[in-house]
């Protein structure tokens, strides 16, 4: 795993949580997180 920029790592902490927030969250790896935070 690569060391991402602290901003993106920021972003794809709070996209975690927002993901973690839902009743069924989908099994999401880091790199979907990262498509999703660039998308």
């Amino acid at each position: 795993m690569l060391p991402l920029p602290s901003e993106l790592q920021i972003q794809a902490q709070s996209i975690k949580q927002r993901f973690s927030e839902l009743p069924a969250p989908p099994d999401l790896r880091d790199e979907d997180i990262a498509v999703l935070a660039l998308s």
